[in-house]
């Protein structure tokens, strides 16, 4: 997953700052990406890289956006921090992660192709998520009390001040529109937003939220 170099082409489309930067800052980079190179969750990071790769249109080796990203986004270092454990996060003082993004859940629990949009001020607590899940910034999945949290699906999203709280399932394919709240479960391939919180399932609406 991991090369040290980048073509001319990639360098160019970046522009002499950027390239510079990256140069720069690729020697601090070796100790976290040889613990990556050696690590039993590389596989997941490269289906996260491989998405990331695609919502932000890198055309790119995997090697090269791999470097790009975690020189130029905090959000990424914070996945994979997250995703390494604690070893992963012994390294963190190398290169800070997004302060206020809070991953507080086993990362064995949440499949691959995470994608954290901004994430300042997000919390994600939950019994497990699927594939492919978005999180966007001020998002709370999380208790209601001591014990009961959301168990999301596959291709789930959560826009900007979602909140998902409880026991309660989220199906696959379902977005949870900006500043929405969620109290009770969400069919397959819903689509909620405020300030009802109601969600559109094939044409009908249902009351998801008080």
């Amino acid at each position: 997953m991991v090369a040290m170099t980048g073509s001319f082409r990639e360098y160019r489309s970046i522009g002499i700052t950027r390239s510079i930067i990256m140069i720069l800052n690729a020697p601090r980079f070796l100790p976290i990406f040889a613990l990556l190179s050696i690590s039993g969750r590389r596989g997941v990071i490269a289906q996260d890289l491989a998405r990331w790769m695609a919502v932000r249109r890198l055309e790119f080796t995997e090697g090269f956006a791999l470097r790009y990203l975690f020189t130029f986004v905090p959000e990424f270092r914070t996945l994979v921090y997250w995703r390494l454990g604690k070893p992963g996060r012994s390294l963190e003082f190398l290169a800070r992660g997004r302060v206020g993004l809070n991953l507080l859940m086993d990362p064995l629990r949440v499949g691959p192709g995470l994608y954290l949009q901004h994430g300042d001020g997000a919390f994600v607590s939950c019994e497990s998520i699927g594939r492919n899940c978005w999180v966007s910034q001020q998002v709370t999945l999380g208790y209601t009390n001591d014990n009961d949290r959301p168990t999301v699906g596959d291709n789930v999203s959560f826009r900007a001040g979602a909140k998902v709280l409880g026991a309660v399932y989220v199906g696959d394919g379902s977005t949870v529109g900006a500043n929405a709240v969620v109290l009770r479960n969400v069919p397959p391939g819903s689509v909620i937003s405020p300030p009802s919180s109601r969600t559109v399932v094939g044409g009908a609406q249902h009351k998801v939220s008080k």
